[in-house]
């Protein structure tokens, strides 16, 4: 292949589709978002990846990946949108942040297999970061403590995975995750947000592997898009 799988991952089983679900109640959006990080950027950072299927319909891409996953579109239009949502939440306020940006990408992307998969059955881990099942609960108190009035903890305990693979609210997860949530690996409990990348991988997998090939991805396409 040509890029490295998580280390998180171990296909066993032929891969399924997996259609994005749609949220039971979603956030409340503002009317117009700003655009942080275009659509084509995503779509760029996949199309890298002759290993991992296409994350988008629009994409030329026909492989059909590893097994031992589901697969989805997690860089269409939709997740775009709740990504810039989320950029631009002044609790996070990052979209004019170049670096961060580039950090918060690249480690998604490698995580996701470049935002084609949130679910992996073998272990049951979910969403942008293969969170294992037994800190979903906390992440989603974490979600509610910093965007409080959604229930996000309720939605969480009903729809169980899913919730994790639903655009209103994975990139929330994540971002509170590197916010706060990463304080369940021992040495963390940081704000991912304005750490190097090292430690950001070492919070999110609790020990550095080398995730410098996303990192140089996701630099290329952003230049490109920025043009």
């Amino acid at each position: 292949p040509t890029t490295l799988p998580s280390t998180t991952i171990h296909p066993t089983q032929p891969p399924t589709m997996h259609p994005t679900p749609s949220p039971s109640s979603p956030s409340p959006s503002p009317t117009s978002v700003h655009e942080c990080v275009p659509q084509s950027v995503l779509a760029c950072i996949n199309d890298y990846s002759q290993y991992w299927p296409k994350c988008s319909l629009g994409q030329s891409k026909g492989n059909a990946g590893p097994g031992g996953y589901e697969f989805g579109h997690y860089c269409s239009q939709e997740w775009t949108d709740a990504l810039n949502e989320v950029l631009s939440d002044p609790v996070i306020d990052k979209c004019g942040d170049a670096n961060a940006i580039q950090k918060f990408l690249a480690q998604i992307a490698y995580e996701t297999g470049y935002y084609s998969t949130l679910y992996q059955p073998v272990d049951g881990g979910a969403g942008m970061i293969h969170m294992i099942p037994g800190n979903w609960p906390i992440n989603a108190a974490d979600m509610d403590s910093l965007w409080p009035g959604q229930d996000y903890a309720g939605k969480a305990t009903s729809m169980g995975k899913d919730f994790f693979q639903t655009a209103s609210y994975g990139w929330r997860s994540v971002a509170a995750w590197f916010k706060v949530t990463n304080r369940v690996i021992s040495g963390c409990g940081l704000d991912l947000f304005d750490q190097s990348y090292t430690t950001q991988t070492k919070c999110i997998l609790s020990r550095v592997v080398d995730r410098q090939e996303a990192y140089v991805v996701v630099e290329r396409c952003m230049a490109a898009s920025a043009r």
